[in-house]
């Protein structure tokens, strides 16, 4: 243990962040109605996309939804898990595995529950559930899907849909960032602020 600062304070200067937060892209109408309309010839990718355009969540949250988390007598979804990534490591810090579980929301805030229309609940959940996924392997297959099939897109970060949502949502009369805080599960106003 060091007994003392090898650096006093008046000779250390904290260096500056050079952080540049990008610029929030939501889609426009024309892109979200071309991805739909693309889409729709997907069985599994087009539940997904359809699920997180109407309610914001993560790709991770999506795809780790189940049976259990849906209440269908009062058309609310509960998000109470995301896909994350289990890795080990060896010794000498080398990561020897990697795997997706099921692990908790990203923040205490991630865990809500969300009110769907009957339309929603019936069209997503309401037949067999879309098979597992991994994030890599649901973007892999969209974004192969879209450069196929596409006008308008080349490709689409999933993380995308959640800015098209806050951004449709912020829009709309009497909504405050406080809503768009809840909705996306933010735990503070920063980020909601930007919609």
């Amino acid at each position: 243990y060091l007994t003392q600062n090898p650096i006093p304070d008046r000779e250390y200067k904290a260096p500056k962040a050079n952080k540049i937060n990008p610029e929030i892209k939501a889609l426009t109408s024309d892109e979200v109605q071309d991805l739909l309309d693309v889409l729709k010839g997907h069985d599994t990718l087009y539940p997904v996309i359809v699920f997180m355009l109407n309610t914001g969540v993560r790709l991770q949250e999506a795809l780790a939804v189940k049976w259990a988390d849906i209440d269908f007598e009062n058309n609310i979804v509960h998000i109470r898990r995301a896909l994350t990534k289990k890795m080990e490591f060896d010794a000498h810090g080398e990561k020897t595995s990697s795997q997706t579980v099921v692990g908790r929301t990203k923040s205490k805030t991630g865990v809500r529950d969300i009110g769907v229309p009957d339309s929603l609940i019936d069209f997503v959940f309401g037949k067999a559930k879309s098979p597992s996924w991994t994030c890599e392997a649901f973007r892999s297959a969209l974004n192969s899907y879209i450069k196929k099939h596409s006008t308008k897109l080349t490709k689409l970060g999933p993380h995308r849909l959640r800015h098209t949502v806050a951004t449709m949502v912020s829009n709309q009369p009497g909504v405050t960032v406080f809503h768009i805080m809840q909705l996306l599960g933010h735990s503070d106003t920063r980020m909601a602020q930007k919609y």
